[in-house]
């Protein structure tokens, strides 16, 4: 454990001010995850240098969602429409073009992320947003006939695609902002989808996204990105507009969160002795757990397999220092109340951290002791960012 710091503090002095902390710090959670001390940062930096990272600087920071494979496409097949005749022909017909595109738009999206960059991959990207689209229209050709799970599908992987095709490829930073906020109506869409399909786990993955995506349109807003060419930047109070953004993500974030207790509460690791939650640390979260009978049977095909949907004590982590970043970036605005609410969460965070520690599960017990020694680590971080924050706040306030 001792050559995670070890490198952590080693790759802090190699990296410029201020990528080290974000860096450094998972490198700590790489070197947790090994056996092996580490001794050698250069060896885990070449790692983190090709693949995305959750943090980065906001003035540069691109837009990071929870990692997600594309989702396979399910048919409905309800009772309903076994019947012979014409009607059912056209709905067997429209299945399979909505199967037939789903299934393009994906695998365009897996050769964009395969070429990465370039010309092959911008076409790809491309493509895979117009087919995307195209799968929603054909959904809202016959809305009653589909499960809403196909609607989260399509508005999701499309959402994820706006971004990444944003980040990588958008020449100016206003550019980007628009594909983010694109995205973010479709994270909205996708929402409501799986609020009508009545699944939590989808409910967490688009909410997280949102805020997320929500969060990184609010730094673009206070660095400067305009929303629409020819407005006089100087006429909008941007930073404003960005405060008010961050609080929308702080929302959603929120509402991820309560719905990741909920399921961690419910899940199987939490009956194993030593590993529970007091009542009144889960916002009631206990209450109106999901029915067996409200499930959607399972699709006799799909077109990919979906990933298995697990919630643990570090998924809850993640999702806290994502609010807590947000908190920190309203501060300076609004010290009073957001340090009322950066106290509670870090509470909230020590919390989860306690029952990690006392959890006495076999089968959990060096996950649970990865995810403590990571808790640590973030709380002393957001501590300390907290502590500047209040000094520099303080500051400007007496040269004002």
């Amino acid at each position: 454990m001792l050559g995670a710091f070890q490198a952590s503090s080693a790759l802090r002095d190699e990296l410029p001010s201020p990528w080290h902390e974000y860096i450094a710090k998972d490198v700590a959670k790489e070197a947790l995850l090994r056996d092996d001390a580490v001794t050698s940062p250069s060896r885990f930096f070449d790692n983190f240098a090709n693949k995305p990272q959750k943090k980065f600087n906001q003035s540069t920071r691109k837009f990071a969602q929870a990692a997600r494979m594309p989702k396979a496409s399910k048919s409905a097949g309800t009772d309903n429409t076994k019947r012979n005749g014409k009607k059912n022909e056209d709905k067997r017909g429209a299945d399979e073009d909505y199967e037939r595109v789903f299934q393009l738009a994906v695998n365009q999206e897996e050769q964009g992320e395969r070429y990465q960059f370039g010309a092959k991959a911008r076409r790809n990207y491309e493509q895979s947003i117009d087919s995307y689209r195209l799968s929603i229209d054909l959904l809202t050709k016959n809305p009653s006939e589909r499960s809403p799970s196909d609607g989260f599908n399509s508005h999701f992987n499309l959402a994820r695609v706006l971004v990444d095709f944003g980040n990588t490829f958008a020449s100016a930073r206003s550019e980007c902002l628009k594909f983010v906020q694109r995205g973010i109506q479709e994270y909205q869409h996708a929402v409501g989808y799986a609020i009508r399909d009545s699944s939590q786990s989808d409910e967490i993955d688009a909410r997280y996204n949102l805020g997320l995506g929500l969060s990184t349109s609010a730094e673009m807003l206070s660095a400067g990105a305009i929303l629409e060419e020819g407005v006089n930047a100087s006429s909008v109070d941007y930073h404003q507009m960005a405060i008010r953004v961050w609080k929308q993500a702080k929302e959603e974030l929120s509402q991820a969160y309560q719905l990741q207790e909920r399921l961690l509460a419910e899940s199987q690791n939490l009956n194993s002795p030593g590993l529970t939650i007091p009542e009144d640390e889960m916002n009631q979260s206990m209450e109106d757990p999901v029915q067996p009978g409200n499930q959607l049977a399972s699709p006799p095909q799909t077109t990919l397999v979906e990933e298995l949907f697990v919630i643990t004590p570090s998924v809850l982590i993640d999702t806290l220092m994502d609010i807590c970043e947000v908190l920190l970036s309203i501060y300076t605005s609004e010290p009073e109340s957001t340090s009322i609410e950066l106290r509670q969460y870090i509470r909230q965070l020590q919390t989860i951290n306690q029952l990690i520690v006392n959890s006495n599960s076999p089968e959990f017990s060096r996950q649970f002791e990865i995810d403590s020694w990571i808790c640590n680590i973030e709380l002393t971080m957001i501590e300390h960012t907290l502590s500047e924050t209040i000094v520099d706040t303080s500051s400007l306030s007496k040269s004002d």
